[in-house]
């Protein structure tokens, strides 16, 4: 009997510890787990609060006129209509003729796919094509004026052939640029905490690049586009049946 009664206190004790306390033990590791990793957070995001200050203020040291510049340079968005209208009105500075423009897409994809790894997705590459025709002088001046530009362009191809007989005495020659422009690509909407703060880490503003010689000597070839005023409704209807709004005054055609 004496025997008995420890062994059935080893066997309770034993089923107690791994059937009770066991359980209880994993889960309080469990919870000294998550309270580490919480406090990690906590202190990442207090280092993310600190960082953004810092360089929020180097940011708002920056003149609003440079930030513009900057913006220009490499736009949140690529603007077909907005680039087309600016480049071909560079060209008709000097006389050149703008036969065709156009986005290139499966180079664009292709290289975006190269470009734009899933690390560090900065910026998306857009390959545009561009056919000219005028004098080869012209066209030098032409490519300065791009390589000057506020607008970050890269030449990746030029092509030059005649353009005809009819043409030769006035020394026209017809050009096909292949070229490539940038934008931002859209920020993410959900972003890890200790990412972003490691990301942060890497971010320094150098303001003498605004007076270098170089980030001045970029020109500002934009083109205002102004709004036009808004014409019938239905330009093929008989003239006089319908009516069109200009401000606030609803106003009938004659």
């Amino acid at each position: 009997m004496k025997i008995i009664t420890p062994i059935i206190v080893i066997i309770i004790s034993i089923t107690v510890y791994f059937a009770y306390t066991s359980p209880i033990i994993q889960e309080v590791k469990n919870l000294v787990s998550k309270k580490s990793q919480q406090t990690d957070v906590l202190l990442k995001t207090r280092q993310l609060a600190s960082r953004r200050d810092a360089v929020l203020i180097d940011y708002n040291n920056i003149v609003s006129t440079d930030i513009e510049r900057l913006n220009k340079i490499v736009p949140n968005t690529f603007n077909f209509v907005l680039f087309a209208n600016d480049v071909t009105a560079m060209a008709s500075r000097y006389s050149l003729v703008t036969k065709d423009f156009k986005v290139n897409e499966p180079k664009t994809e292709i290289r975006d796919a190269i470009v734009n790894q899933p690390k560090g997705k900065t910026y998306k590459t857009t390959v545009v094509t561009m056919r000219l025709q005028g004098p080869y002088s012209q066209f030098i001046k032409f490519l300065n004026d791009l390589e000057f530009s506020l607008r970050l362009v890269d030449i990746e191809s030029l092509t030059i052939k005649p353009v005809g007989v009819q043409n030769s005495a006035s020394g026209s020659l017809d050009y096909l640029l292949e070229m490539k422009t940038y934008s931002l690509v859209e920020r993410e909407t959900e972003i890890d905490t200790l990412a972003l703060v490691d990301k942060l880490k890497t971010i320094s503003i150098d303001q003498n690049v605004f007076s270098s010689p170089i980030f001045s000597s970029l020109k500002d070839f934009t083109q205002t586009i102004f709004p036009e005023q808004q014409g019938r409704t239905n330009p093929f209807s008989t003239i006089g049946s319908d009516i069109f709004f200009s401000g606030n005054i609803q106003q009938k055609t004659q």
